[in-house]
């Protein structure tokens, strides 16, 4: 090793002692430093400790009478609304109230859908029941002259006066129903509401005459229309001595002849709507009119 070498080296070697011995002086200090504060803290500790034991048996040898109850301080200001806490129990259930009063009718609410069918009633016991209409005295005047009948609340007949086509009034005496042949009348009546409860269980319609002197005539005609007299259905003249009567079906509604000259071979299963009624030579009576109907039974 060179001299230059050699004296660096030692140089160095200084330095480094003297780095160390600086260190070591320096931790000593900071070593001292640290014991004398905990020898501070200790010795603050004890003393506040020993202030605190004897505060304690003083206050417990010493303690005096308890004061008097001060004044109630003022109301504080209301704290914020907490949060709400759980439900509680249910309560017992109460009495049953009134019955208040009924409200308001409500709207109508949808139509419902249709419901089944309902079971079958019982099969009806039809038979057959009469009705008469027999003409009293009275009498209908004006110029549209008619009298409707109500027979059994189940349909109604209607009496019609005409003479020449025009509507004429008649005379209802204690004979009947009069129709004046000299004056060209003729009675027609509506039969048509008739027809709708008719059956063929039940003996067809009459029409009676009387009296009927000798040589008196009827005629009867069955027509669709009203005024008009219609097609001849019927004709009789008597031929006895005294007074007599004469009850027959009404033409059209005979139902029970079923030959060449019966009415439903020559006119059909449809009666005609309207019976007109008229004769020649002297008047004519109309005394009753004769139904039969189905009726049912429960």
């Amino acid at each position: 090793m060179s001299d230059d070498e050699s004296s660096s080296y030692r140089h160095h070697k200084d330095d480094c002692s003297c780095k160390k011995q600086k260190s070591c002086r320096k931790s000593s200090r900071t070593s001292d430093r640290h014991e004398r504060h905990e020898r501070c803290d200790k010795s603050e500790r004890s003393e506040r400790h020993e202030r605190h034991e004897r505060h304690e048996r003083c206050c417990k040898c010493e303690k005096g009478d308890k004061g008097d109850k001060g004044d109630r301080g003022e109301k504080g200001e209301r704290g914020p609304h907490g949060p709400e806490g759980p439900k509680g129990p249910q309560g017992e259930k109460g009495e049953k109230g009134e019955k208040g009063c009924e409200g308001p009718k409500g709207p109508q609410g949808e139509k419902g859908e249709k419901g089944p069918e309902g079971p079958r009633g019982l099969p009806c016991k039809p038979r057959c029941a009469k009705a008469c209409i027999e003409f009293s005295e009275g009498c209908i005047q004006g110029c549209d002259a008619h009298k409707i009948y109500k027979v059994a609340n189940l349909f109604v007949v209607i009496v019609y006066g005409f003479a020449e086509g025009r509507p004429k009034s008649f005379r209802i005496c204690k004979n009947g129903l009069e129709v004046e042949t000299c004056a060209k009348q003729f009675i027609q009546i509506d039969l048509s509401d008739f027809s709708r409860v008719k059956s063929l269980e039940c003996p067809d319609p009459k029409i009676k005459f009387s009296p009927i002197q000798k040589y008196e005539n009827i005629v009867i005609y069955g027509s669709n229309k009203l005024g008009e007299l219609g097609k001849q259905l019927y004709s009789y003249t008597s031929e006895s001595d005294s007074c007599t009567s004469k009850e027959i079906t009404i033409p059209s509604f005979d139902t029970t002849n079923l030959t060449r000259s019966g009415d439903l071979y020559l006119y059909g299963p449809n009666a005609f709507k309207y019976i007109s009624i008229t004769g020649c030579n002297q008047s004519i009576f109309i005394n009753s009119l004769l139904f039969a109907f189905s009726k049912c039974d429960a």
